[in-house]
């Protein structure tokens, strides 16, 4: 029932203290939350840029021109 009353009908009752943001899951809250800590543990090692989340440094790669394998 939560995830149909959050997902389907838009309610969003997860919200950042830090910004004005908010979330229909909890899960997407607290990895939202981590943008603001300013811990960046992914590094490029092409271009040395850097992300809070691995999926974001994995899509980053795949456009790298010198992209690791």
């Amino acid at each position: 029932y939560t995830y149909i009353r959050t997902s389907h009908i838009g309610e969003r009752p997860f919200a950042c203290d830090k910004c004005s943001s908010s979330f229909s899951r909890k899960h997407d809250l607290k990895r939202h939350e981590k943008l603001h800590t300013g811990v960046r543990p992914y590094v490029c090692k092409i271009c040395n840029k850097s992300y809070t989340r691995s999926d974001a440094l994995a899509r980053h790669l795949k456009s790298e021109p010198g992209k690791e394998s």
